[in-house]
């Protein structure tokens, strides 16, 4: 028999994939109810919901929504369609049309038959929407068999205005489609239409238990536990939670209360499927900031007691001095399947990975290691290990390289990182590095990480760009490498310490802003049409001209800048806006500065300069300052000091009337999201405030310098 699991019944296995890249079609991955799985022919068929626009208004919505699917053999590992999407609906090119919400299933014949909602411009300033049909062998290529719920039929229950299927399924000849209205007194309550005609369902209720009709707010599940009865999941992201009813097909607007009632942390709204092959729930759930779709699986009756088999042909393939590769066929499982493999070093547990291959990295140069991997299946069980399989790394014939140069807070101190550890006489022999501008070294100790050194030199000048050449310095190898004869790096020196990220714009031409406070988080230079940004005078040297158009320049915001904005920390920056923004749209009413996800430095269309940040509950903190007309160089800094709640502004080195202003609460957690340089959000239709004009010698610090801002603008 199919049991429904409780919440602890659940075990969780991360992500299976993430929204796509600035740019793409699924870049957002909220916004509407588009998932639901099947399987067919042993391939698990996941339909997901994309978008890759935003809009403020008149509705603050993600726009341009479209449905894709992603494919696995195993139901854990997905591959995302490469040509996604595949089922579009803009029939009047209007963003805030689109496919937004999804049920599925399958025919007699095996064909997929999937009922989406289809958002559709009826003037310029209205959207309806009705459920549609369509149907494809394959998966991947559907045929759209037009309206089966038309928002404007009076005789479907809840009609009016936006009609949203979430649920598919057919049983004893008839088809059932589950949806939920909008816009209309039903709004947000859920819905049934059936007849044995899977385009004509003209039978239609509100679904009801004890008389009253049932909230729902997201996407949906179902699966058959009996003869004549289903198990609907349905979400309401408003709380957010899980609930499932039982349903008889004889009255399919009459559902139970709710048997059971999930309140994941870590997810927002989901949808399951029931595979009876392998007597397993799996439980696919967009997470709860709705950037990745994860994977949870539950037993469907007697927990799988059999282990699975060892993994058979393992390999392990050594690739350099310090990395050996390993690969393996997949492990058997007579009566589920396998979610994971763990593998074993030396003996010792290394690494979890859903897939069948591993990167060993960090190992030492011409040593065996020997390795070993078990299967765990759907529920859980472990199997056995395989044989020992072995391998020794290579010689090492690698240089050491430079990673960074870090200079600040201390006039007569520089860090030198290297990529692997060094030889301590060759690194501590001061002679080996020389500076330029008439900085000399005196001193040279190793860190005990064995990569670090730390130099003593004469004094350094705030804001100056110098540059160090190493030689001589070896690895620690068993035959010694020699760093490459007059590696050089440039770097910048700061007087206050905590300087993660400065860009300079004096490099003159190409693409990439080099970042001189050497943590390598260079800029790339990016633009859609025109070429862009271009090199030009500065304030201080060169500079980027901006032409408000389509020009940015993006910074990875992982490594050393991704917790920066978690807790108190400074911006700064020179710039010269060539002119006013036009605030004709949402669009253009700012210029941004230096922005990473709605927090950073922008000049408006009220002429004045802003610093805002967004705390962890969506609430944005903003403080501004006077009028300052475009055409001059200006700069600007902002702090954030996260121990007092305050945020503070600067305008050429004085603190402007309205700062500093508080806030309460925390920080919102932007994690790797990238930071721009002229723009915001681009390319999302959202607030992306191209900058018109100069922008020069843009800082960040994870220190907070209130009362040392005006030095830092003399």
């Amino acid at each position: 028999s199919v049991s429904i699991p409780s919440q602890s019944d659940w075990t969780d296995y991360g992500p299976i994939f993430e929204a796509g890249s600035l740019g793409e079609w699924d870049y957002q991955l909220w916004g509407g109810f588009a998932a639901a799985a099947i399987k067919k022919n042993g391939v698990y068929y996941l339909y997901y919901q994309g978008a890759r626009g935003y809009q403020i208004t008149p509705d603050e919505t993600v726009t341009w929504r479209a449905i894709g699917v992603a494919t696995s053999l195993d139901g854990v590992n997905f591959t995302k369609y490469s040509n996604n999407p595949i089922i579009t609906w803009f029939p009047n090119n209007n963003g805030e049309e689109g496919a937004v919400s999804s049920g599925v299933t399958l025919d007699n014949n095996g064909e997929i038959v999937l009922y989406y909602g289809a958002n559709t411009e009826q003037s310029a300033t209205l959207i309806n929407a009705d459920a549609r049909l369509a149907v494809s062998e394959d998966g991947f290529n559907f045929t759209d068999l037009g309206v089966v719920l038309d928002h404007q039929d009076s005789a479907v229950w809840g009609s009016g205005d936006e009609l949203f299927p979430i649920i598919a399924f057919h049983d004893t000849g008839q088809w059932f489609v589950y949806y939920i209205p909008n816009g209309t007194a039903q709004s947000r309550k859920l819905g049934v239409a059936w007849e044995n005609s899977r385009n004509n369902l003209i039978n239609s209720a509100g679904a009801l238990n004890l008389g009253s009709l049932i909230q729902a707010w997201g996407m949906g599940g179902q699966a058959k536990i009996g003869p004549n009865t289903y198990a609907l999941f349905l979400n309401d992201v408003t709380k957010p939670e899980t609930h499932i009813r039982t349903v008889s097909l004889s009255t399919p607007n009459h559902l139970s209360a709710p048997v059971k009632t999930y309140q994941f942390d870590d997810v927002r709204q989901a949808t399951v499927l029931l595979d009876e092959e392998t007597n397993t729930w799996f439980m696919y759930y967009r997470n709860a900031d709705q950037s990745e779709y994860g994977l949870k699986l539950a037993p469907a009756g007697a927990v799988d007691a059999t282990p699975p088999t060892a993994p058979a042909s393992i390999t392990a393939t050594p690739v350099n001095n310090r990395q050996i590769d390993l690969s393996w066929s997949p492990a058997l499982d007579s009566e589920t399947g396998i979610v994971l493999y763990k593998i074993f070093r030396n003996g010792q547990y290394l690494a979890t990975v859903k897939g069948r291959s591993f990167r060993d990295r960090g190992l030492v140069e011409q040593t065996k290691y020997s390795y070993q991997v078990s299967a765990i299946n759907y529920h859980g069980l472990e199997g056995p290990p395989n044989a020992p399989v072995a391998a020794t790394t290579l010689v090492d014939v690698t240089p050491p390289h430079i990673v960074s140069v870090n200079a600040s807070g201390n006039s007569t101190r520089i860090t030198v990182v290297f990529d692997e550890p060094v030889e301590q006489i060759s690194a501590q022999t001061p002679a080996n590095y020389t500076i330029n501008q008439g900085v000399t070294v005196t001193r040279a100790s190793l860190s005990s990480d064995l990569k670090t050194v730390v130099l003593t030199t004469s004094a350094h000048s705030h804001g100056i760009t110098y540059r160090i050449t190493v030689n001589n310095v070896q690895d620690r190898a068993k035959t010694p490498n020699l760093i490459a004869s007059g590696t050089a790096v440039n770097y910048t020196y700061s007087d206050l310490a905590g300087l993660v990220g400065a860009w300079n714009f004096d490099e003159g031409m190409g693409q990439i802003a080099f970042e001189t406070a050497n943590y390598g988080n260079n800029g790339t230079l990016i633009y859609t049409d025109k070429p862009g940004p271009a090199w030009t005078a500065g304030k201080i040297a060169g500079a980027l001209q901006f032409d408000g158009t389509d020009d940015q320049v993006t910074v990875d915001g992982s490594g050393s800048l991704e917790d920066v904005t978690d807790s108190s920390y400074s911006f700064a920056a020179w710039a010269n806006p060539a002119g006013v923004p036009p605030n004709t749209t949402a669009n253009n009413s700012s210029y941004s500065i230096l922005v990473r996800n709605y927090t950073g430095l922008y000049y408006d269309h009220n002429q004045k300069f802003r610093a805002q940040i967004r705390l962890s509950n969506g609430v944005e903190v903003a403080v501004s300052s006077g009028v300052f007309d475009p055409g001059s160089w200006h700069h600007l800094a902002m702090v954030v000091d996260d121990k007092s709640k305050k945020l503070h502004l600067y305008v050429d080195g004085q603190e402007v009337d309205d700062s500093p202003v508080n806030y309460a609460g925390a920080l919102a957690d932007h994690k790797d999201a990238p930071y721009y340089i002229g723009a915001s959000e681009p390319l999302t239709e959202r607030y992306e405030y191209r900058f018109k004009g100069k922008i020069d010698e843009v800082w960040i610090y994870t220190r907070i310098y209130p009362t040392y801002l005006p030095v830092i603008f003399k």
